[in-house]
């Protein structure tokens, strides 16, 4: 199967092949999963104000949006640019 990735200038549109989409979704999957287990790697120390823990749950807490929105992007029609943009660059409203 081919590896491509096509470009219409005039439309803008971007074409996938199977196996080139196939991974990308594969890779959003994985760092999905990564980013649930994150939290549970941070041991709060005594004495620790759970800053660090924190920091760690809101950094797991984004990849985990990041990469719910690029399956999204990927693989879901109904998905707007629009959502898809408020997803990744925190546009509220």
């Amino acid at each position: 199967m081919a590896d491509t990735l096509n470009v219409d200038p005039a439309t803008e549109a971007v074409t996938l092949s199977k196996s080139r989409h196939a991974v990308c979704l594969e890779a959003a999957w994985e760092i999905e999963a990564l980013a649930l287990k994150l939290p549970d790697l941070v041991r709060v120390e005594v004495g620790d104000d759970g800053g660090t823990s924190l920091v760690v749950r809101g950094v797991a807490a984004r990849l985990n949006e990041l990469a719910k929105a690029l399956q999204s992007g990927l693989f879901d029609e109904a998905v707007t640019v629009t959502e898809l943009q408020r997803r990744v660059l925190l546009v509220i409203g």
